[in-house]
């Protein structure tokens, strides 16, 4: 291996505009999710979940999705970082 940029993989696969995001974004989301599986990504269910403060200061966390009851979804997050209370 002559660089570290060479272990980069592409996971682009196609893309999405603000227009044609559904109002439900949930079928959109199973959609991906299918696919993920299909494809065999690892840990499909692993996603980054983002928010921000009500200063508009961002932060990310990774969570696993654990269940989808209806039209709501269950995340689990990783038990070492600092936003985790229980």
């Amino acid at each position: 291996m002559d660089s570290i940029a060479q272990l980069r993989k592409n996971y682009t696969f196609g893309q999405l505009s603000e227009t044609e995001v559904p109002e439900n974004p949930l079928p959109l989301f199973q959609l991906w999710f299918d696919q993920a599986i299909k494809v065999q990504c690892p840990e499909p269910n692993s996603m980054t979940l983002a928010t921000a403060d009500k200063a508009g200061n961002p932060s990310a966390r990774i969570v696993l999705l654990k269940a989808q009851i209806r039209m709501a979804s269950l995340f689990l997050p990783i038990m070492k970082v600092k936003k985790v209370k229980i």
